[in-house]
Protein backbone atom coordinates (compact mmCIF):
# COMPACT_ATOMS: atom_id res chain seq x y z
CA UNK A 1 0.00 0.00 0.00
CA UNK A 2 2.77 2.12 1.27
CA UNK A 3 4.30 1.74 -2.12
CA UNK A 4 0.88 2.72 -4.59
CA UNK A 5 0.76 5.54 -2.22
CA UNK A 6 3.93 8.11 -1.72
CA UNK A 7 2.37 10.67 0.15
CA UNK A 8 1.71 8.21 2.59
CA UNK A 9 5.10 7.64 3.35
CA UNK A 10 5.51 11.53 4.36
CA UNK A 11 3.08 11.50 7.57
CA UNK A 12 5.31 11.04 10.93
CA UNK A 13 4.40 7.85 12.96
CA UNK A 14 3.27 8.91 16.25
CA UNK A 15 4.33 7.11 19.43
CA UNK A 16 1.35 4.82 20.59
CA UNK A 17 -1.06 6.70 22.91
CA UNK A 18 -2.77 4.24 25.45
CA UNK A 19 -5.46 6.83 25.82
CA UNK A 20 -6.10 7.22 22.07
CA UNK A 21 -5.61 3.29 21.96
CA UNK A 22 -8.72 2.67 24.81
CA UNK A 23 -10.64 5.31 22.89
CA UNK A 24 -10.53 3.51 19.61
CA UNK A 25 -11.51 0.16 21.19
CA UNK A 26 -14.22 1.39 23.35
CA UNK A 27 -15.47 2.91 19.94
CA UNK A 28 -15.55 -0.18 18.10
CA UNK A 29 -17.76 -2.06 21.36
CA UNK A 30 -20.03 0.59 20.33
CA UNK A 31 -19.86 0.21 16.63
CA UNK A 32 -20.45 -3.84 17.44
CA UNK A 33 -23.06 -2.99 19.97
CA UNK A 34 -25.54 -1.25 17.27
CA UNK A 35 -24.99 -3.61 14.49
CA UNK A 36 -25.48 -6.06 16.85
CA UNK A 37 -28.91 -4.10 17.35
CA UNK A 38 -29.54 -3.16 13.69
CA UNK A 39 -29.40 -6.93 12.89
CA UNK A 40 -31.74 -7.88 15.89
CA UNK A 41 -34.32 -5.02 15.35
CA UNK A 42 -37.83 -5.66 13.43
CA UNK A 43 -37.21 -3.97 9.91
CA UNK A 44 -39.81 -1.09 11.41
CA UNK A 45 -37.31 -0.54 14.27
CA UNK A 46 -33.66 -0.97 12.20
CA UNK A 47 -33.74 2.21 10.34
CA UNK A 48 -33.95 4.08 13.99
CA UNK A 49 -30.67 2.49 15.03
CA UNK A 50 -28.02 5.13 14.98
CA UNK A 51 -24.34 5.24 15.11
CA UNK A 52 -22.16 8.22 16.17
CA UNK A 53 -18.83 9.49 14.30
CA UNK A 54 -15.67 8.75 16.73
CA UNK A 55 -15.59 12.73 16.48
CA UNK A 56 -19.17 12.89 17.53
CA UNK A 57 -18.83 9.86 20.11
CA UNK A 58 -15.46 11.42 21.82
CA UNK A 59 -17.56 14.84 22.29
CA UNK A 60 -20.65 13.06 23.66
CA UNK A 61 -18.81 11.12 26.11
CA UNK A 62 -16.74 13.78 27.45
CA UNK A 63 -13.44 12.11 26.18
CA UNK A 64 -12.51 14.98 23.99
CA UNK A 65 -14.38 18.38 23.27
CA UNK A 66 -14.97 19.79 19.13
CA UNK A 67 -12.53 22.72 20.24
CA UNK A 68 -9.77 20.17 20.76
CA UNK A 69 -9.78 20.58 24.01
CA UNK A 70 -8.96 17.39 26.10
CA UNK A 71 -11.03 17.11 29.39
CA UNK A 72 -8.75 17.48 32.99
Amino acid sequence: MLQSEPELREWPVETRDERWNRYAWEYLDVVINRLRQWRDASPQLASRVSLPSFDDWLNLTGRYRADGALPS
